[in-house]
């Protein structure tokens, strides 16, 4: 009778995951910003069905986000005991920076990786994806890409729309398999379908570039307004500069900048800094950008971290400030552990956008952005290694880096490992792997990646040559923008290489590339209008290309 009388007051496993949810959303684990009420009545649901950890004050949660240090201390003890929500909280708590904890960046990953373990294997579905996260990165443990695959797919199959989504993102990029379009997007729908604004907003993604069909930028607008309702800020912003370029018919929804301000003047202050971004840019509300920057920068003072971010995002010199502005909201966003705030800062330093240019802060800023598993930070970290600035040239080093990027989702840092290693540099040449590199870049909508993979199959590097391939997909990255691309296609349709010559179509492609800033196309260009090759001989426009190619860097006569 006492063991029956146990169970009945041991809440159930659905039980548990109705709590991990409201835990998740109280710590703003779910990359939305929750309404205080959505997170009560999570808590509450999660408290009525005896799991005490949802019945504890809400109060504990400091207005800037989560208190982690008094998470970690809190539920230490029951996550040692055996009990997988404490574990998953320690978890969190301990991969996140905390000030003052002894280490480089103030977390402690193994401690995490532990409770994440622990929990995982004790049945936890969002324990599992967290557990795979981590082995994907390499955080606190051996980096692992096939485990995160199948830790990804345990907590898909376990009904865990965040692992559904992680999976469809990895078969996307042909990380662990080949790259497969029709799987990941059948597993971002389960994601999205399930309420994940982030599995919504990458199928967005998907529905856009078409891939393996015709772009669809009304569903891509309409998933974007779903994750951006649910209060996923950056589908916010996709979907506000998607639809001010025509390329998607719906605005951002007035309901969005409803939910961001409940959650403002509510002291959420990640709502604060959705609100001021929205604001800012005019989208879902009229502009404003002084009230944008009064509600940022009061986030930003009590310690909002992606306010910091969004409030340098205001300053930043693509919009006309001087970049100067906005290091210090970036650099405070980046101590907190803001991956993106950090690349920010460290392009500034690289670029000397409004500052004195500096690459080895740069070098030092993108390091700890790829610490917090931000790609691009990875990517320009072995960008620098790879040329020399700012650190020591080390080929060896950068291709680490690259390959960090490239598995933590950067098509970018996919393509320069593919490009080293099909020349040697760094190590072994390795053309297979460099085909399978360029291809998974292709997959992810970067153009340049699909240049790169066709000029390998054309010219049977590391894959059997197929002219009519390698032209399709010149063609596509073409369409898509990459000048290099266009001038290929230029170089293919003037010599007549597996398709009938055509002086007038090399030219156009030409004129494309030489505007779009590639000094050799710019070049080739001038020379075709000296001598009258696809259009009349024109000396006036081949020397305006011969003075453009001189700008951009060609020799120059």
């Amino acid at each position: 009778m006492w063991l029956a009388a146990l169970l009945a007051c041991r809440p159930s496993p659905d039980a548990i995951d109705m709590a991990v949810e409201a835990w998740a959303l109280d710590l703003h684990e779910r990359g939305v910003v929750p309404t205080p009420s959505q997170v009560q009545e999570a808590h509450e649901a999660a408290c009525s069905a005896r799991v005490r950890a949802s019945c504890e004050p809400w109060a504990q949660m400091r207005p800037q986000g989560p208190d982690w240090l008094t998470i970690d201390t809190r539920f230490s003890d029951p996550c040692d005991s055996g009990d997988a929500l404490a574990c998953i909280l320690v978890g969190w708590a301990n991969s996140r920076t905390i000030p003052g904890r002894p280490s480089l960046d103030g977390r402690n990953l193994e401690r995490a990786w532990q409770a994440f373990d622990s929990a995982c294997s004790s049945g936890l579905a969002a324990a599992c994806t967290e557990r795979a996260s981590m082995a994907r990165l390499g955080a606190g443990t051996v980096r692992d890409l096939a485990a995160a695959w199948r830790d990804y797919g345990v907590a898909c199959d376990l009904g865990h729309a965040q692992g559904c989504r992680e999976l469809g993102k990895l078969a996307l990029e042909g990380a662990v398999v080949p790259s497969n379009v029709i799987d990941a997007r059948a597993r971002l729908t389960v994601a999205c379908d399930a309420g994940d604004a982030l599995g919504c907003a990458a199928l967005a993604d998907l529905m856009l570039r078409g891939v393996d069909r015709d772009p669809d930028p009304e569903t891509a607008g309409q998933l974007w307004a779903k994750a951006c309702t649910s209060g996923h800020v950056d589908s916010c912003l996709r979907l506000g500069e998607a639809h001010a370029h025509g390329v998607v018919p719906i605005a951002v929804p007035e309901a969005a900048v409803a939910r961001f301000r409940e959650a403002c003047d509510a002291q959420r202050l990640a709502g604060c800094a959705g609100l001021g971004a929205l604001l800012e840019r005019g989208w879902g509300a009229p502009p404003d950008p002084t009230a944008a920057i009064h509600v940022l920068r009061g986030a930003c003072q009590l310690g909002q971290p992606a306010a910091c971010r969004r409030l340098g995002d205001a300053f930043d010199f693509a919009r006309g400030v001087d970049g100067a502005t906005a290091t210090a909201p970036y650099a405070q966003a980046c101590d907190a552990g803001d991956g993106d705030a950090c690349f920010q800062l460290g392009w500034i330093y690289e670029t000397g956008q409004g500052v004195a240019r500096y690459e080895g802060a740069a070098e030092r800023a993108y390091d700890r952005g790829c610490r917090q598993g931000h790609g691009p930070s990875c990517t320009n970290l072995g960008a620098l290694a790879r040329d020399g600035r700012g650190v020591a040239e080390n080929d060896s080093r950068a291709n680490a880096w690259f390959g960090l990027g490239c598995d933590l989702g950067d098509p970018s840092a996919c393509t320069n490992l593919g490009r080293q290693l099909s020349r040697g540099d760094g190590g072994a040449m390795d053309l297979r792997r460099s085909v399978s590199l360029h291809e998974r870049a292709c997959a992810q909508g970067l153009a340049s990646g699909c240049n790169n993979l066709a000029m390998m199959i054309e010219a049977g590097r590391g894959i059997t040559a197929d002219a009519v391939w390698a032209h399709s997909l010149f063609e596509h990255a073409c369409r898509a923008g990459d000048a290099a691309a266009c001038t290929n296609l230029a170089r293919r349709y003037a010599d007549g290489v597996g398709i009938p010559r055509d002086d007038v179509r090399a030219t156009d492609l030409l004129d494309g590339a030489c505007q779009m800033g590639l000094g050799v196309a710019c070049t080739t260009l001038a020379w075709r209008l000296a001598n009258g090759l696809g259009a009349p001989r024109d000396a006036v426009r081949a020397e305006a290309a011969r003075v453009r190619a001189c700008s951009l860097g060609e020799p120059c006569p």
